[in-house]
């Protein structure tokens, strides 16, 4: 999450809502398609990162639709 400047060329007060878990270096299927609903949760869709057995288990956030709200 960040604001935008008053000028409008760069993002200021940087904060991290999400981070994958666990980290994967691979070059395919990532996901990330990020929706703001009403109310200011987010919805983030993160891909499986071709690790297709991994996003069947629920202990992880590889290949899964992530809700985060404004808390974080």
């Amino acid at each position: 999450m960040a604001r935008l400047s008053d000028d409008g060329q760069r993002l200021e007060n940087l904060r991290v809502i999400f981070r994958q878990h666990p980290p994967i270096d691979v070059d395919v299927h990532y996901g990330a398609r990020v929706v703001e609903a009403p109310g200011g949760t987010v919805w983030i869709a993160t891909g499986e990162r071709g690790l297709f057995e991994a996003a069947q288990n629920t202990a992880n956030t590889v290949g899964k639709v992530v809700r985060v709200t404004r808390a974080g």
